[in-house]
C-alpha cells in the first residue's frame, strides 16, 4: 500500500498482481476502450520492468500469459494494519480513503472471483477507512454480485483468514465502499453506466476522466420516478431513483499523449451534477485544455494558437489557474465507521 497523489484518494492499493518465471511480480492489465490508450498505469509498469525479462508487451494479453497471478497477502495486511493505527489514534483518521488497483483493474476477467472474496473481506473488516473501487469492466463487477448470497458467505469465511470478525449483523453493500465505473465517452456511459447500477453500493461514483468528448449523465443522474406517472419525483414518494449515482469525478487527459479536453465538457457534467443534487469533483483539465474563450479564465491567462490555456503542470491541476465555474471539488457524505 502506497500513498497516492490522486486527489479524490489517500491510499492505493493493489493486492493482485503477476508473478513472473524470475520470481518478480508486476502489475498487469489489458486495454478495452479509448481512454486506456495512454494509461498512466502501463508507463510505470514499463518504467519498472525487469531488465532480465524479454521486452515489455504492454498492457495486453500477452502479458498475462507472461506469468502467474498471485495475490499479495502483505498488501492486504497493510489495509489492516492502517486501520488497526486509526483506531487506536496512531494515523489520522481523515487520510483513509484507498484506492483499490490504480495499476490494474480488480474485475480484470483474469481474477478469480476467489480473490476478490479475500480484497472484500479485507473491506468488511477495516470499518474506518472508505475503500473505493473503480473499474471498466462493470458487467464483470455486476456478475460478481449477481452472485449475492453466495459472495457475502465466501467474504464471511474469508474474514477468518485474517482471524478477523464481521461485527453488527453484517451485510452487503456495506457503507465504507464505494463501487465506480470510467466514463470518458458518450459510448463508455452508454455501455458501463446499466451494469454499475446492477451492483449495490452505498455509493457508486463515475470517473469521467480522461474526458474525451460531451457526455450526457441525465438519463442515470436523474431518472423519472417509477413511482409517479408522470415520473416526477416528490417529497415523500419513497423513491431512491434519483440517488443511483452519487458522485461524479471530472477531468482532462495529463501526460505524454494527452488528447485534448473542452473545458465545456468538464462544466456541462458539473452543471448535470448539481442540477441532481449529485456532488462533483473536478480533479484536473488535463494537460491540453481547450477553450476557445468559452469560460472566463483569471487574469493574465494567455492562449496559444490553438486555442489551449497555459498551464503550468502537464496535468491542469492547479485551480488557481482555472476559472472559477470548475472549482468545485465535492465529496459523497455518506456514514461509515
Amino acid at each position: 500500500m502506497n500513498r497516492t497523489s490522486i486527489e479524490w484518494a489517500d491510499w492505493s492499493v493493489n493486492p493482485i498482481k503477476l508473478r513472473l518465471a524470475s520470481g518478480k511480480t508486476v502489475n498487469a492489465c489489458t486495454k478495452v476502450s479509448a481512454g486506456c490508450a495512454n494509461c498512466y498505469a502501463e508507463s510505470i509498469t514499463k518504467r519498472w520492468w525487469p531488465k532480465a525479462e524479454q521486452e515489455f508487451p504492454g498492457y495486453r494479453l500477452p502479458l498475462l500469459e507472461r506469468g502467474e497471478l498471485v495475490l499479495l497477502e502483505h498488501e492486504l495486511e497493510a489495509v489492516l494494519r492502517l486501520d488497526e493505527r486509526i483506531a487506536r489514534g496512531k494515523a489520522d483518521a481523515a487520510e483513509n480513503k484507498v484506492f483499490w488497483g490504480d495499476m490494474n483493474d480488480l474485475f480484470g476477467e483474469w481474477v478469480p472471483f476467489g480473490m476478490l472474496d479475500l480484497c472484500f473481506a479485507v473491506m468488511a473488516l477495516t470499518p474506518r477507512l472508505v475503500h473505493q473501487v473503480l473499474t471498466k469492466r462493470p458487467e464483470r463487477m455486476a456478475e460478481y454480485w449477481g452472485r449475492m448470497r453466495c459472495s457475502e458467505l465466501n467474504i464471511l469465511r474469508a474474514a477468518h483468514r485474517y482471524e478477523g470478525a464481521i461485527s453488527g449483523g453484517w451485510s452487503w453493500p456495506l457503507p465504507n465502499v464505494w463501487l465506480g465505473t470510467s466514463v470518458e465517452d458518450q459510448k463508455a456511459a452508454d455501455q458501463r453506466i446499466p451494469h454499475l447500477l446492477n451492483c449495490p453500493a452505498a455509493v457508486r461514483f463515475l470517473s469521467c476522466e480522461p474526458l474525451l468528448g460531451p457526455v450526457d449523465l441525465s438519463e442515470w443522474l436523474d431518472p423519472a420516478c417509477p413511482d409517479d406517472p408522470d415520473g416526477q419525483h416528490h417529497v415523500g414518494c419513497g423513491c431512491n431513483a434519483a440517488d443511483d449515482i452519487h458522485w461524479v469525478i471530472a477531468g482532462g487527459e495529463s501526460g505524454p499523449g494527452a488528447r485534448p479536453c473542452d473545458v465545456r465538457w468538464i462544466q456541462h457534467l458539473t452543471v448535470q451534477a448539481e442540477a441532481a443534487g449529485v456532488p462533483v469533483f473536478v480533479k484536473q483539465l488535463g494537460r491540453y485544455p481547450l477553450d476557445y474563450n468559452a469560460l472566463d479564465w483569471p487574469q493574465g491567462t494567455r492562449f496559444d494558437r490553438g486555442g489551449h490555456p497555459d498551464v503550468a503542470d502537464h496535468k491542469g491541476g492547479d485551480m488557481t489557474q482555472w476559472p472559477e465555474v470548475l472549482r468545485i471539488r465535492e465529496m459523497p457524505e455518506v456514514s461509515h465507521g
